[in-house]
């Protein structure tokens, strides 16, 4: 740690050019990306009449881009993460664009628009971890709390505008939020080209060889703790910040090995196969993700607390479609826990960086099980506006402190491929909440599908408190001395 580093100033990230502009474009781009995904179940349900079949199409969806997420993070760690993004925003402004002539010449059919939709979600399997993992070239260090904490407020903002707006304008035509999501996907292209600095993953991996090539003399068993954080930049006395968001993302293998003998190792390995050098990345990625009991334990919980969350989401949505709701009313579900994360982002990246990690995790948990148990006595509209309103206050806290948690104890090289799995943790059972939902309000109704999806809010909480791993997580500052 410099001396220079410990008495200079922070200077606040909205100084930093390049972030700014990192900022336009991967909103625009999750604009773009809201837009085409949010109105899925409508026209799913307009052309088939079915909630099921509305909630199996989501499901495929998704599943689709789980699948192609897994070369697609080791495809972010092993290219220029500008141009992943230029292929991103370009091939989701075609696709939108298509669909938009589709609907407005009335020739959109379901095997059509299942075939559109899949090769979006292949563009967002593949190149949608990059801007995520660019980020990490941009904002260093102790910024990545106040970036986290910013990002959250950009996020429920464009949530709060995107869903009544996508509804809005699928009640004025069908076709307008296909072509606006085709402008957004381009403007996000376009920003990226204002950014400086070097987004390539080759000359991140050389800085961070650099660094670590100083502080790395000798070699750590391959069951060993959690890789050290990278702080050399970082002030002792300040929180120590994340840099990767949740879809969250890198370069330099660093697993169970000292830098010098992984460097030994790579040179003595004969030439492999691109599929198989994949293949072996994301498994290192997993490893070490594997290999670390407390990051193992959060991987499980929030793999389950995705799946009742979004089961409560895709069973709010369903419900309202099939009671006769127009999309705009659907949207204002979102717009309620939009408002609840703008408020609460106020204060999230305080509460992260100067509360034990551990506790703000068990106490969130518990708080996405509470706040939706009302709607298993209810299924009125205002009783579901309330409760996703109180469940989006404690989104901010809890993703600031338990992602910034897993990626803060990532190592630069691996951002990428953990980033990956943590995406299919977090994802893989998720993707099929849609599908269950529309089942079990088709077939049941809301409350009872309500009811199932709560347990199992409940059963994250669970584990996160009787697991003395996650309870005594402390703050970030302090993170490098745990485990």
């Amino acid at each position: 740690m410099s001396e220079k580093l410990a008495v200079e100033p922070r200077k606040s990230i909205w100084r930093n050019g390049n972030y700014t502009w990192w900022l336009a474009g991967d909103t625009t781009g999750a604009i773009g990306r809201g837009f085409s995904l949010f109105i899925v179940s409508f026209v799913a349900y307009d052309l088939s009449g079915s909630e099921a079949i509305a909630g199996s199409i989501n499901t495929v969806i998704l599943l689709v881009i789980l699948f192609f997420s897994v070369p697609g993070g080791v495809i972010t760690d092993r290219s220029d993460r500008r141009t992943l993004v230029y292929l991103y925003s370009g091939v989701g402004a075609v696709i939108s664009l298509f669909l938009f002539a589709l609907v407005l010449m009335g020739k959109l059919n379901m095997g059509v628009f299942i075939a559109f939709m899949c090769i979006l979600g292949v563009a967002v399997g593949f190149f949608g971890e990059a801007s995520n993992a660019s980020l990490r070239s941009i904002v260093q260090g102790v910024d990545y709390v106040h970036a986290q904490a910013a990002n959250q407020g950009r996020d429920a903002a464009v949530q709060l505008a995107t869903r009544p707006l996508a509804g809005l304008f699928y009640g004025i035509a069908a076709w307008l939020p296909y072509l606006l999501s085709g402008i957004m996907f381009a403007l996000q292209g376009l920003f990226f080209t204002r950014i400086k600095k070097s987004l390539k993953a080759s000359d991140e991996t050389a800085a961070s060889d650099a660094r670590s090539s100083d502080t790395e003399t000798s070699l750590c068993d391959e069951n060993s703790g959690d890789q050290e954080l990278d702080i050399d930049s970082l002030d002792p006395e300040s929180p120590v910040g994340f840099e990767g968001e949740p879809a969250m993302d890198g370069e330099h293998l660093f697993v169970g090995m000292g830098h010098v003998e992984a460097e030994k190792q790579n040179a003595s390995r004969p030439r492999r196969g691109w599929l198989s050098s994949m293949k072996d990345e994301f498994v290192e990625g997993l490893r070490y993700l594997v290999g670390r009991p407390t990051l193992l334990t959060l991987g499980i919980i929030v793999t389950i607390i995705n799946l009742g969350t979004a089961g409560i989401a895709a069973a709010i949505t369903l419900s309202l479609i099939g009671r006769g709701y127009a999309a705009i009313e659907v949207g204002y579900v979102g717009v309620a826990v939009g408002v609840a994360v703008i408020i609460s982002s106020i204060f999230a990246g305080k509460i992260a960086a100067t509360h034990p990690t551990g506790i703000i995790t068990i106490i969130g948990l518990g708080w996405c099980a509470v706040s939706n148990v009302p709607m298993i006595f209810s299924d009125s509209y205002v009783m579901m506006l309330v409760c996703s309103f109180l469940f989006g206050l404690g989104m901010p806290i809890i993703n600031a402190a338990l992602i910034a948690y897993i990626f803060g104890r990532t190592p630069e090289g691996l951002q990428g491929r953990v980033g990956t799995v943590v995406n299919l943790a977090a994802s893989g059972l998720a993707a099929l909440a849609p599908l269950i939902a529309g089942v079990l309000v088709e077939q049941v109704d809301f409350r009872a599908t309500c009811a199932v999806f709560v347990a199992v809010c409940a059963i994250s909480f669970a584990i996160a408190l009787f697991s003395a791993r996650i309870r005594n997580i402390p703050v970030p500052s302090h993170w490098e001395q745990y485990e």
